[in-house]
């Protein structure tokens, strides 16, 4: 995730100043679409330590069958003795 904001040594905090104004408000209404609190979040990956590499896994798994999907399609288009002509 990217960090929408700077914390400093002396526990203050700072934007980048290569962030829009509009990236805040959408990842606020993320965080807010949650329902969740920052207490909250913390809890559920302290009990899911391994839960983000979950995700990936899933997501990485995800992504490769839907490649291999779009190219069965396609030679199922290029083989398909119904498309010719």
């Amino acid at each position: 995730m990217k960090r929408l904001t700077i914390r400093n040594s002396d526990g203050s905090h700072s934007q980048p100043t290569d962030l829009r104004f509009h990236e805040v408000f959408e990842r606020l209404a993320e965080y807010e679409d949650t329902g969740l609190s920052p207490s909250q979040i913390m809890k559920i990956k302290a009990a899911y330590p391994d839960l983000e590499e979950e995700v990936s896994r899933i997501k990485y798994e995800a992504d490769n069958t839907a490649a291999n999907i779009r190219q069965v399609i396609e030679d199922v288009r290029v083989t398909d003795p119904l498309t010719e002509e």
